[in-house]
């Protein structure tokens, strides 16, 4: 699946026209998911910078995903622990983003248990291309 960052195509939401919703292809979920944490990088960073906060984005996904199902506890404790490793420069911005990431995950996405598996980001002439699948 593919989406691409802020040149999204438009989706009608129907099942071979008849009406029903489809489930939002996992990139574009994602894609809205990540917008505010990828909206904090400056427009002139480097892709690296962009990868590290959809990094940071899929890790918190992945992990509320895991929360909602039983899977695991302290979800965000355990981000904020890992997040200890970034230098103190950036640790304090990372650890607040992971914080309102897993806001965001739990008051708008709490019904997508969907886990990210593979993802890519593919560079295009406005931005890039975030491709994603679930995990099976």
């Amino acid at each position: 699946m593919n989406d691409t960052m802020g040149d999204a195509a438009a989706d009608d939401g129907t099942v071979n026209g008849q009406g029903a919703a489809a489930p939002e292809p996992l990139s574009k979920t994602l894609a809205d998911f990540a917008r505010t944490a990828l909206a904090a990088v400056p427009l002139k960073s480097t892709t690296r910078m962009h990868h590290l906060m959809l990094t940071l984005a899929i890790r918190v996904w992945n992990e509320c995903v895991a929360e909602a199902r039983g899977v695991r506890t302290d979800v965000l404790d355990a981000i904020k622990k890992d997040l200890e490793k970034v230098p103190d420069a950036g640790r304090a911005a990372f650890s607040a983003m992971a914080e309102q990431l897993y806001a965001r995950k739990r008051a708008y996405f709490t019904t997508d248990l969907r886990y990210v598996g593979q993802w890519d980001m593919l560079p295009t002439k406005t931005g890039f291309t975030l491709r994603c699948e679930p995990l099976a």
